[in-house]
């Protein structure tokens, strides 16, 4: 299974009109499909901020593979703020710490 479908297979499994945010399919692919993270995440392992640029690029494929507005088959979309520009949510990152991330809609 790809990270894509990996990421899809998370996204389904929210219901419908609820709202996730990229932490939570970050968590979830550690606890279900840590081979496609390890996988994943290993491409970055050379790099300064090697965590920060794997999850920006969980982030894209989110929004690759599911946000009709952006190419994906439409399973979710980015939440808006009243401005257009994406919404954030606030939440605990892999660290334990908080931190911002895209916030999005399960549709």
């Amino acid at each position: 299974m790809s990270l894509r479908d990996s990421i899809k297979q998370i996204i389904k499994a929210i219901p419908s009109q609820c709202y996730f945010d990229s932490h939570f399919v970050i968590e979830e692919l550690l606890k279900h499909h840590s081979d496609q993270y390890i996988n994943h995440v290993s491409q970055f392992a050379g790099n300064s901020e090697p965590t920060k640029t794997a999850h920006a690029g969980v982030g894209q494929k989110i929004m690759n593979s599911i946000d009709g507005d952006n190419g994906g088959d439409g399973l979710a979309e980015r939440v808006k703020n009243p401005d257009g520009k994406g919404a954030n949510s606030w939440s605990t990152t892999i660290h334990g710490t908080g931190g911002r991330c895209a916030l999005w809609r399960r549709i």
